[in-house]
């Protein structure tokens, strides 16, 4: 008898493996405060969930599954340290090795109606077809573009002299990768190119084993399905859920105002593709003036960057006021009047701006990829050109003297999906595979709510409306 066959009628309990790379405590990222998220809403609901992920392991000690407890949340943790280098961590996502065998054991003993992937860097893809082979329905969330792009950001390696490269349009069946090998002698840029068109083949064949696919932007999805054409599976959109009473409850206990200033404040890794060192730019440019300004995030995470920008920020009398635990973002958000997203690559839907928008404080985004469907000027916040500190002083210095334009715009913030509301969505979805399957012919669409699937008929002119 497979798993979703003993599913009765009568019971809605549900056993759930949600699968992320990395997770709590040691890796706070968007996609592991989700994976959370998105546990503790469906416990809520009454279900069984557990997480599966991997972390590294001392050098040299064997593979081990461990059972223990990142707060509230039942985690399987493989620690396990990869060895050989980049070259051997490429062939690692094609195959199975210590995490297919530990994930193996998770499914026999945990028996899941579903098991939901959100990333596998430094797992496997062998783990959805073992899933799929153990009875369990699939979902997948792309959650950055790792399945297109083995360097996840799909931006190109930086030259000489700069933080970054330029942003990737899509890989183009593999073919628009050997760029990204530069650097390199000739025979291993050959391997790579056939690594390329291989890995991109391999990872949408994947993806069309998935029961559902998920993206949170309409940029990610359109470009993913852009990506994979009339081969790949269809792409539901479906924004992320967060806390939000979570973070209007910390913001009732923010700190008095000392001063009449505005507060901006940049919330997100300090690493080149974030762009904190354009809005320091910005600042630099913007003068002296009614603003203070802080800094939240690791500069340990890239340390030669980090020491940059803190230089710069010590200059500009911004603090650097170092990184925060998960589930506190409303105590920093309740000293902040704007928020500053100034990213370099393709955002896909930043926990950062909705967070931002639950406690009521207005964004000022860079105009691209998922950035761009959340923030429209007025609406939420404001938007400037990408990689333009000038225009993004101009903008910063329109609204700090504008006190009843950030009132409006912060009046106009859009509606969010709260993790009641995301408890009850994925429920559905996935008591809809588990009876009856997901609709997958390919000259439809169709929606639950205001979400939407990006169907064939979308793909052929890159755009996604709803049905």
């Amino acid at each position: 008898m497979t798993v979703q066959n003993a599913l009765s009628p009568a019971s809605q309990m549900l056993r759930i493996c949600l699968v992320v790379h990395e997770f709590f405590p040691n890796h706070i990222a968007g996609t592991e405060q989700f994976t959370a998220h998105l546990a503790r809403a469906l416990e809520d609901r009454g279900h069984r969930v557990i997480v599966f992920t991997r972390e590294d392991a001392p050098p040299g000690a064997r593979p081990q599954l461990v059972s223990e407890r990142a707060g509230e949340m039942h985690v399987h943790r493989l620690y396990w340290r990869q060895s050989g280098g980049r070259a051997r961590a490429l062939l690692q996502d094609l195959r199975g090795g210590p995490p297919a065998i530990a994930f193996r054991r998770v499914l026999r003993d945990f028996r899941p109606h579903v098991v939901h992937f959100q990333h596998l860097l430094g797992l496997s893809l062998q783990l959805i077809a073992d899933a799929k082979d153990a009875g369990a329905k699939c979902a997948l969330t792309l959650n950055d573009f790792w399945f297109i792009c083995p360097r996840i950001k799909l931006m190109r390696p930086p030259r000489k002299d700069e933080w970054t490269g330029l942003r990737c349009d899509g890989p183009y069946g593999g073919r628009a990768c050997p760029p990204c090998s530069r650097g390199l002698g000739r025979r291993a840029r050959f391997l790579l190119a056939g690594y390329h068109k291989h890995r991109f083949g391999r990872f949408r064949a994947a993806a069309a084993l998935a029961d559902w696919v998920h993206s949170p932007s309409q940029h990610l999805a359109q470009l993913f399905s852009r990506a994979w054409g009339e081969d790949g599976p269809p792409i539901e959109v479906s924004d992320y859920g967060i806390d939000v009473d979570g973070v209007r409850e910390q913001c009732k206990d923010g700190a008095p105002r000392r001063d009449d200033r505005v507060r901006i404040a940049y919330i997100g890794a300090i690493i080149p593709e974030k762009g904190p060192d354009i809005f320091l730019d910005a600042l630099s440019i913007l003068g002296r003036g009614n603003w203070k300004a802080r800094i939240h995030g690791d500069p340990e995470v890239q340390p030669h960057y980090g020491r940059e920008v803190a230089a710069q920020a010590r200059s500009l009398g911004v603090e650097m006021a170092g990184p925060y635990p998960p589930g506190q973002a409303g105590k920093v958000l309740a000293d902040a009047d704007l928020v500053v997203v100034p990213s370099r690559w393709w955002e896909n839907r930043p926990l950062t701006v909705l967070e931002a928008f639950a406690a009521g404080v207005p964004v000022v985004a860079a105009r691209l990829g998922g950035l761009a469907e959340m923030v429209r000027n007025d609406w939420g916040g404001w938007t400037f050109s990408p990689e333009n500190a000038g225009d993004l002083a101009r903008v910063l210095g329109e609204v700090i003297g504008d006190p009843d334009r950030r009132r409006k715009a912060a009046d106009r913030i859009p509606p969010l999906k709260d993790l009641l509301y995301l408890g009850e969505e994925m429920e559905t979805r996935y008591l809809s595979m588990l009876r009856h399957g997901l609709r997958r012919e390919r000259d439809i669409g169709w929606s639950i709510g205001s979400d939407h699937v990006l169907g064939p008929q979308h793909r052929a002119s890159g755009r996604a409306e709803p049905q």
